[in-house]
């Protein structure tokens, strides 16, 4: 959510201060989610020549962060964040050529356009948390197989292999954006062309019925 009172001209100022059509998407899509989002209070700011945005906690302090440049957004994974050991650079890589940890420890990645914003947040959204690795290294959240596609872990849904949970697939070819279901039994080998049903969605939310047949409608992935 939005710090009350909310500086607005700061805002204004990083939006103009942004030249690129792209990165200036990606801030403000970025903004929007920040500004639904209840763990967080978040407002820009502005020292010296500098213009970032804080995700501050409820203890007062960000576990993320990131500074507006002139053609990308530099997304920090500050030290309260990093200190949960949720994120690795080497997972990070996984989904981002930008992807650096700095002299003070920090993990940076940057953001140049909405899809990367989107990326992003299926890492640190909200609703991260309630996906769960499996029990082997293949089914492991973060794990990429040899086409390419990562595993994203599953929810407890039964697939439609036996004994199988169904599990969320993230293409990580560069253009492809295609989410889908896979069994636990096949996540090694997934490519999304195995999915005629595969859609590219805006959000990181998608119906796992889509993508695994005889999974109940309702049932998400």
């Amino acid at each position: 959510m939005l710090a009350n009172p909310f500086d607005s001209s700061v805002f204004r100022e990083m939006a103009e201060y942004i030249s690129d059509d792209g990165a200036r998407n990606a801030f403000r899509y970025l903004f929007g989610l920040a500004a639904e989002d209840p763990r967080f209070t978040c407002y820009p700011n502005k020292k010296g020549d500098v213009l970032d945005f804080r995700f501050d906690s409820p203890r007062g302090d960000p576990p993320f962060s990131f500074i507006a440049n002139r053609s990308f957004l530099l997304f920090y994974f500050r030290k309260p964040s990093i200190d949960t050991q949720r994120w690795t650079v080497s997972e990070l890589n996984g989904h981002f050529d930008s992807a650096n940890e700095n002299p003070s420890g920090e993990f940076t990645v940057k953001l140049r356009s909405i899809s990367d914003v989107q990326r992003l947040w299926r890492l640190v959204g909200a609703n991260a948390d309630r996906f769960q690795s499996g029990s082997s290294e293949n089914t492991k959240i973060g794990f990429v197989n040899q086409n390419h596609q990562r595993c994203a872990g599953h929810r407890g849904n039964a697939g439609s292999d036996h004994l199988q949970f169904a599990y969320r697939m993230e293409c990580q070819k560069p253009g492809c954006d295609a989410v889908y279901g896979a069994n636990g039994s096949d996540v090694f080998q997934r490519v999304p062309t195995q999915v005629p049903a595969v859609r590219r969605r805006s959000t990181w939310t998608a119906f796992l019925a889509v993508r695994v047949p005889g999974v109940h409608a309702d049932a998400r992935l």
